[in-house]
């Protein structure tokens, strides 16, 4: 089946663009040139992918992933950002932090759009198997509602350490080699360093405190294991 692809950018020759190259890699592509014609298409067309533009001249897209993401039947769907050049690093990390799943900056090579794209919708396919509630001890995860409750207290995390962490829960007591959380985690088209693994692990291991935070445990030389 064919997979579908909405480009919501106000740059008409920019979206046309897009557009074409997506095509051409036999996607059905739609496009909207503001965020609440984006929202109506949406609704009445749910896309299995989102191209979403910070700067749209109505509402922006942090709104519009807010928006999204706090409907059941829209809160799945992968979203890229486009972002400007010079947009602020604080600017993209609360685009991430609305509910999208990766960005991109504009002007950009289109084999790394199309990359990021097909990691992406590589990744939700599975997301029909992934269990919705996980518990380990003091530890709940809510992919539903992407919360995560320590000793019974809401505790925030980006997305990436939420994914980091459910994934070494989900599979608690084996080892998880860098490589394959990298893959998992950060997507097989898309080089992330070991060092990058590295810190987030540590940042996740200060936010889930003392206790919660000596089930991840380091293989050394190969990675991590979350302790049964």
């Amino acid at each position: 089946m064919r997979q579908e692809i909405l480009i919501i950018d106000d740059d008409r020759p920019l979206a046309e663009l897009i557009k074409e190259i997506l095509s051409k890699e036999g996607f059905g592509v739609s496009v909207s040139h503001t965020g609440k014609d984006a929202l109506k298409e949406i609704t009445a067309n749910k896309p299995n992918l989102i191209i979403l533009d910070l700067g749209l001249p109505d509402i922006t897209g942090w709104e519009v992933c807010q928006v999204l993401k706090k409907h059941t039947q829209t809160k799945f769907i992968p979203i890229i950002l486009l972002t400007g050049k010079y947009i602020s690093g604080n600017d993209t990390a609360r685009g991430l932090l609305s509910g999208a799943d990766d960005y991109i900056t504009k002007p950009f090579n289109s084999d790394v759009l199309i990359a990021r794209i097909k990691a992406l919708l590589r990744r939700m396919s599975y997301r029909g198997e992934t269990e919705e509630v996980i518990k380990h001890k003091n530890i709940i995860i809510d992919v539903t509602t992407h919360t995560l409750l320590v000793n019974n207290k809401p505790l925030k995390l980006t997305p990436k350490e939420f994914a980091l962490l459910y994934f070494l829960v989900k599979n608690k007591g084996q080892v998880l080699s860098r490589k394959q959380l990298m893959e998992s985690i950060w997507e097989q088209d898309y080089y992330f360093s070991s060092e990058t693994l590295k810190k987030h692990v540590q940042t996740l291991r200060r936010k889930l405190g003392p206790m919660a935070s000596k089930y991840i445990e380091t293989v050394e030389g190969v990675g991590y294991k979350f302790k049964p």
